[in-house]
């Protein structure tokens, strides 16, 4: 039997992640991305934080995205694009005009 995560989000959460990506994704060719990252600071409480964007690129197990909000460098991440769920790590994310161009290694990747 399947174990479910223990991390829950509210519908005004999903709400506010919706219109996140809606805005983020401007024309028909967009596809879409949503970065998790459990967040865990030294409280000990556990947060999700989510970066919402688009893709700009993909190449084997590595793809590029541009996103609302900044992705902690070298720990692991959800991916979430429109073909499946990924999990990867962030190994640069530079600022460009209050949006995040990040690349990022697909740890699960096959060719």
């Amino acid at each position: 039997m399947k174990k479910r995560s223990q991390t829950r989000c509210s519908d005004g959460e999903l709400k506010r992640l919706a219109g996140r990506l809606l805005r983020s994704n401007t024309s028909i060719g967009d596809v879409p991305v949503i970065i998790s990252e459990l967040f865990e600071p030294d409280t000990g409480v556990r947060d999700v934080l989510s970066s919402i964007g688009r893709l700009l690129s993909r190449e084997g197990g590595t793809i590029n995205v541009l996103v609302d909000r900044p992705v902690k460098l070298g720990h692991a991440v959800t991916v979430l694009l429109c073909s499946s769920a990924f999990i990867a790590e962030a190994i640069t994310c530079l600022e460009m005009r209050r949006k995040y161009v990040v690349e990022l290694v697909l740890i699960q990747y096959k060719d």
